[in-house]
């Protein structure tokens, strides 16, 4: 029981990660298409 909670919160915890890569990835972008535009 405890081991599958400790998996959830992980599991949450990599896909906030991954979320939160994923936006600053796309302001990155934004910025740069911003320059060279």
């Amino acid at each position: 029981m405890i081991d599958s909670v400790d998996k959830i919160i992980k599991v949450l915890i990599d896909f906030d990660i991954l979320v939160f890569i994923e936006k600053f990835y796309d302001e990155i972008n934004d910025k740069r298409n911003a320059v060279l535009a």
